[in-house]
């Protein structure tokens, strides 16, 4: 080689030399500017990877926590009643689509704008790919081969790093809907599955409740008609019942009554039971004879030997006497001290009506003369005593009497004025006290025992065939002449006398 081709090379080798310097020199900004963009291009990276898990599980949290309120919600509501559970399934399956539709919206919203961020980066490599290219073509000299290839690697691995960042995230996102997509209809079916559970419970109890007590509440709606319809027939016939003594107490309320000669003047006019008010006394319970002469009578005893009413005894004590005992509607004895109480509070007339047993065919001819000496309607007869009086306990209860009067043919009381009551356990007298035992009841005896006391046992008569025949006795009547109905009764003697001016008149 000559000198002046060595000059010529070496010349070469010093301008090429140059150039490298210059180029290195060139390049240095260019590496640092491409340093730079892998910064940021590393840095938008990390932060889209970072929204990306957060998108991820805001929406699975917000799924699961939709689910579970479904859930809850569906278990404390849907076994009120057939009707609800319907409502409430429609109602959480629009509200469960709504909601699983505004998710999927917000992470395809939140997708959108992360690559419309990794727009830029995406272009980064096409951008500094071309600042290099502007950066060799502005330089003087070519740059080696160990450079050039250090730049193309960088893009490279920078390239695919994007490509495979985009890729993911499209398939996590492909990936994140599908599994939203599946657990939505996973709950949906679940919900639908309770909602068909808790529809076909409530059917199956309600139709089962109706086709086992169907029967049971018909008998028992029938039932409460009836019952009803029984008690308004009560309550009416309560209603008039009640208006008729509350009418009953104003009448007796407003006359003051007595006796049952007031009661009759009310305008109460029909034999029975009633409740006077004797002057200074306590009321009293009695039984009014509205019939008998005018009506007005009170009676004061009962005895009835017939064999279609009941009987009881009348040897009874000395305190059952005092205050009284038997049936009002039958046989009873009034009670001595409301004959005291009723006799002091104005003049009475005592009234006997006696029933005869009729005369039996196989009674003898001398025996049916007393018959006739009666009269021929044995029913009707009656003895009456004036100013008929009874004393208190303290003089044991002594009859008093002015005179007798009346249609029977004897006087029953003859000679018992002034007496005094006696039974079987009180007695005055020993010998009276015997009376009573003999005769088995309570009376007025004075003398004598036999054949005056009305009180007394029923007396039995065997007729010559042998047949029974009982009754009570009165008075001086033989002994086969026996009463089988007798009541005693009084009445104000002003009372009795202003109906006998009405007959008169």
């Amino acid at each position: 080689m000559s000198k002046k081709d060595e000059e010529i090379f070496a010349e070469q080798n010093a301008n090429n030399l140059q150039d490298l310097k210059e180029a290195l020199v060139h390049q240095s900004p260019i590496q640092m500017e491409y340093n730079a963009v892998l910064g940021k291009i590393e840095s938008q990276m990390a932060t889209v990877s970072y929204k990306l898990n957060s998108i991820t599980s805001e929406s699975v949290e917000r799924l699961s926590a939709l689910l579970e309120q479904s859930r809850s919600s569906q278990n404390d509501t849907f076994l009120n009643d057939l009707e609800t559970a319907t409502k409430i399934d429609i109602i959480y399956q629009r509200s469960t689509d709504d909601t699983s539709f505004e998710i999927l919206s917000r992470l395809q919203a939140d997708m959108r704008l992360l690559l419309i961020q990794l727009h830029p980066l995406i272009e980064l490599p096409a951008q500094l790919y071309n600042f290099t290219l502007s950066a060799q073509t502005s330089s003087k000299t070519s740059v080696t081969s160990d450079i050039d290839s250090y730049f193309w690697s960088r893009t490279s691995r920078v390239l695919d790093s994007m490509s495979d960042l985009q890729k993911r995230m499209e398939d996590k996102f492909l990936t994140l809907k599908n599994s939203l997509q599946n657990t939505v209809d996973e709950g949906m079916v679940e919900i639908v599955e309770l909602l068909g559970q808790n529809k076909n419970w409530l059917r199956q109890t309600a139709t089962s409740f109706v086709s086992q007590h169907s029967d049971n509440l018909v008998k028992m709606k029938e039932s409460v008609s009836t019952l009803v319809a029984k008690g308004f027939d009560n309550l009416h016939f309560m209603y008039q019942y009640l208006n008729g003594k509350l009418d009953q107490i104003h009448l007796i309320a407003s006359h003051n009554m007595e006796d049952c000669a007031d009661v009759y003047k009310s305008g109460q006019t029909t034999s029975g039971m009633y409740t006077i008010y004797p002057r200074k006394s306590k009321e009293i319970r009695v039984y009014c004879d509205m019939d008998t002469e005018g009506g007005g009578w009170t009676v004061i005893q009962r005895r009835d030997d017939r064999e279609f009413h009941p009987r009881i005894s009348f040897n009874r004590t000395w305190l059952e006497y005092k205050y009284g005992f038997g049936n009002l509607e039958y046989e009873f004895w009034l009670g001595n001290e409301n004959m005291h109480t009723l006799t002091h509070q104005n003049n009475y007339m005592l009234r006997i009506d006696m029933s005869y047993a009729e005369p039996q065919p196989q009674m003898p001819q001398y025996k049916r003369k007393f018959w006739h000496n009666l009269g021929n309607d044995t029913r009707s007869l009656y003895a009456q005593y004036s100013h008929f009086r009874v004393r208190s306990e303290y003089f044991n209860y002594t009859l008093l009497y002015d005179k007798y009067m009346g249609i029977h043919p004897y006087d029953g009381l003859d000679g018992r004025v002034h007496s005094v009551f006696t039974t079987w356990d009180h007695a005055p007298d020993i010998n009276l006290g015997h009376c009573a035992k003999i005769q088995g009841g309570g009376w007025w005896y004075g003398n004598e025992c036999f054949r005056y006391a009305l009180n007394s046992k029923p007396k039995k008569y065997y007729w010559e065939d042998g047949s029974l025949f009982t009754g009570i006795t009165w008075g001086g009547t033989a002994d086969f002449a026996l009463l089988k109905l007798v009541e005693m009764k009084i009445i104000p003697m002003s009372v009795y006398q202003s109906s006998l001016l009405r007959k008169i008149v």
